[in-house]
């Protein structure tokens, strides 16, 4: 597997099994299923789109913002908030943008990275408060 769609196939299968990629130690059905994926077109679109879902997924999941939610919810929320945080930071570049915005949540989500961002710079510049 090479290429873009071979590195799709690698983080496909990394982010759903949880493990290292090496398709020489895949058990034989899960070889057919990278095999599938890899040599079909519909395969590479769906892995495509699964992968940035995850991802989106597990970066929403990170802030704390899909904490209570199970299952398929948690990929539609953490999808939701993408789209609004992408609207928003599209939509102007005003003092706040969150002054006319009725997004709390994701308010609450850009305030913990701008917190995070914050705790990163002092570390690194090696001051304490």
């Amino acid at each position: 597997m090479q290429n873009n769609i071979g590195t799709t196939i690698r983080e496909y299968f990394e982010l759903k099994y949880g493990l290292p990629f090496n398709y020489s130690e895949l058990s034989p059905r899960l070889k057919q299923e990278a095999y599938h994926l890899y040599h079909t077109k519909g395969g590479r679109n769906l892995v495509s789109m699964w992968v940035q879902k995850e991802k989106t997924r597990i970066k929403w999941e990170s802030f704390g913002l899909l904490d209570g939610l199970k299952g398929l919810v948690k990929g539609d929320i953490a999808n939701l908030y993408e789209s609004m945080a992408v609207q928003i930071l599209n939509e102007g570049r005003q003092a706040d943008p969150f002054e006319s915005k009725p997004f709390p949540v994701i308010q609450r989500a850009f305030n913990k990275i701008r917190e995070q961002e914050d705790a990163l710079k002092v570390k690194n510049s090696g001051h304490t408060n």
